[in-house]
């Protein structure tokens, strides 16, 4: 589909998720999805597995009113403020080792993320995502995670099962802050 086409992006009814943005790259089991928010501007990218229940609406009324207004960003340079950028190497995703390797490069250059469950997890949120750094992959595919709370002080380590993932936003504004704000 590629960076062309603004599309409402639905997630399985039980997360609720939507976003409005361009697809970057998709294959048999990976979508990676540049998202923006609800002034025009680039919010975040994002790596999401597929499944059966995701939805992606081409056409609308809705889609229609952000174009004009993503044009006009895009016009006057405030689409992307806070210069996210991804590297292409990021976007080479068919297999779940291809996943181990952009989860490496988040740890190596220590970015700042947002993971989201499948399901219900006892160590995630209510809304069922963790932000942090990813510290080490572990032999068996688990994710040593740096999970940060709200307030910004507080720090606990947590062990995610790989399997588990739904979602990582790669890069996004939050993080971007964040990762400024800690220094």
């Amino acid at each position: 589909m590629g960076k062309t086409r603004l599309v409402e992006f639905h997630d399985s009814k039980k997360n609720h998720y939507y976003s409005l943005g361009y697809i970057l790259e998709e294959n048999d089991k990976f979508i990676i999805f540049e998202s923006v928010d609800l002034s025009g501007r680039l919010e975040s990218i994002l790596i999401a597995r597929k499944n059966k229940k995701q939805r992606f609406i081409k056409k609308s009324k809705y889609i229609d009113l952000y174009k004009k207004i993503i044009s006009y960003n895009k016009k006057n340079n405030l689409y992307n403020p806070y210069k996210l950028t991804i590297q292409n190497k990021l976007l080479q995703t068919n297999t779940e080792q291809d996943l181990t390797n952009i989860l490496n490069n988040l740890i190596k250059e220590k970015i700042f993320v947002t993971i989201e469950a499948k399901n219900n997890d006892k160590d995630f949120n209510d809304d069922n995502t963790r932000s942090g750094w990813i510290e080490k992959i572990t032999k068996k595919n688990n994710i040593n995670f740096l999970a940060l709370y709200d307030n910004l002080d507080k720090l606990s380590k947590l062990k995610i099962k790989q399997k588990k993932i739904a979602k990582i936003e790669l890069v996004s504004v939050r993080g971007k802050v964040i990762d400024k704000v800690r220094k």
